[in-house]
């Protein structure tokens, strides 16, 4: 494992507080809606996708979108509230997901927040900057109202997470 991995787009150069902001801003935009099996971004979706983006890419540092696992309807309020503390807890879970270790010095970049508020899931995806890779990482909100880290899932393993 290499110890001085590149962290260029860690989330904690800036606030919670900021992710917030742009989270209320993008909420009050119109989001784009993407039905069960029309793919998204040339990936094959089982479940219907509300799509906010977050931040114009053209300015500042980071750029990635919020997808909504919402099977009919617009958000409602337990959505909205499940994707607050998702953004409330942003760096820490940035922050765990780069905890995973890896043989490779890469410089991941997160590209989408996957969030099933029903399903008490998060999803964190990030691309790498050096070659054509993109991997999730899977958070679980617990009992107590935190987030879990399960990791990242082991394709050689199915239903096992690598941590």
């Amino acid at each position: 494992m290499l110890k001085d991995r590149r962290h260029d787009y860690r989330l904690s150069h800036s606030t919670s507080g900021y992710f917030s902001e742009v989270l209320e801003r993008a909420l009050l935009t119109t989001p784009e809606v993407h039905e069960a099996g029309s793919g998204l971004q040339n990936r094959k979706q089982d479940k219907r996708i509300v799509v906010y983006e977050l931040f114009d890419q053209e300015v500042g540092p980071f750029y990635f979108y919020l997808s909504v696992a919402k099977p009919q309807g617009d958000l409602d309020q337990a959505d909205l509230a499940f994707i607050r503390k998702v953004f409330t807890n942003i760096i820490a879970l940035d922050d765990a997901a780069r905890a995973i270790p890896s043989q490779y010095d890469e410089n991941e970049e997160l590209f989408e927040i996957c969030v099933d508020a029903a399903a008490g899931m998060v999803v964190l995806d990030y691309s790498s900057t050096l070659w054509s890779t993109e991997w999730g990482v899977h958070f679980r909100m617990t009992d107590s109202g935190g987030f879990e880290c399960l990791g990242i899932p082991d394709w050689k393993s199915p239903g096992q997470f690598i941590r």
